[in-house]
């Protein structure tokens, strides 16, 4: 996701919706199919640090000469998922091939991996055509199991999340709102109270934890990125600390 400057409009708070209905988003009927884990940590990276796109290919000669096309160019629908953590990008080549049997191209020094023709994959996962701005939780992960939940949040915050010691809070910040308020939903049926902050002067928004939900974020969620963990641990030390100081 793009980042730009921090400065805030304290003013702008949004309260968490606890009446909050994903049925009400995306449809009302819960008997559908769940995600499994490799799926929503699929979703989640590609909310996070991935894009999706389409682009015109040229038919090869035998394809045209198999089935005589008048159009010589396709359609075909490419994804990209850029992290420098290595772990993390193992975690998502491991899980495309998983569950969608499908391999992922090394690109730029390793740090981009990317795989074409995934149309049907992007239909799956509720992806065809978004993008940073409209990008959404599908209805599949609100009625799934809290592993599933928890498993989803993980990932993304493994792509997005700062950790600030000083100002003791774990941040997102992103441009799309409402998917940034479907987050605070999934953190809310954990047990994990946020608030969202914005608009920044870039547009975009912050979803912050602090107090006594860095502990249940922990616990509970935490982070796969070996650095992220590190810093979380600091965190917890810090607020640790400054509890022990003001008792």
């Amino acid at each position: 996701m793009n980042r730009g400057c921090s400065s805030v409009r304290e003013s702008n708070r949004l309260k968490t919706d606890r009446s909050f209905d994903p049925g009400s988003v995306m449809g009302s009927n819960p008997i559908i199919p769940i995600f499994s884990v490799s799926e929503a940590r699929i979703h989640a990276h590609l909310c996070g640090d991935g894009s999706v796109w389409k682009s015109k290919e040229k038919r090869s000669l035998a394809d045209l000469r198999m089935h005589k096309r008048r159009n010589i160019f396709r359609e075909e629908w490419k994804l990209n998922y850029t992290n420098t953590c290595e772990q993390l990008r193992d975690e998502f080549r491991n899980d495309m091939k998983k569950v969608f049997n499908r391999k992922c191209t090394k690109l730029h020094n390793d740090l981009d991996l990317k795989a074409n023709g995934v149309k049907h994959i992007l239909i799956k996962l509720r992806l065809l055509g978004k993008n940073s701005h409209n990008w959404f939780i599908p209805k599949e992960l609100f009625y799934s199991n809290n592993k599933i939940k928890r498993a989803w949040l993980r990932a993304f915050f493994d792509d997005e999340a700062t950790i600030d010691i000083q100002k003791k809070v774990i941040r997102l910040k992103i441009v799309n709102k409402n998917g940034l308020i479907q987050i605070q939903q999934l953190l809310l049926e954990l047990g994990i109270n946020s608030n969202i902050t914005g608009p920044n002067c870039d547009n975009t928004w912050f979803l912050n934890i602090r107090h006594e939900n860095i502990f249940k974020f922990n616990n509970l969620i935490g982070f796969n990125h070996p650095k992220q963990k590190e810093k979380l641990k600091e965190l917890i030390k810090h607020c640790l600390l400054n509890s022990i100081i003001n008792s």
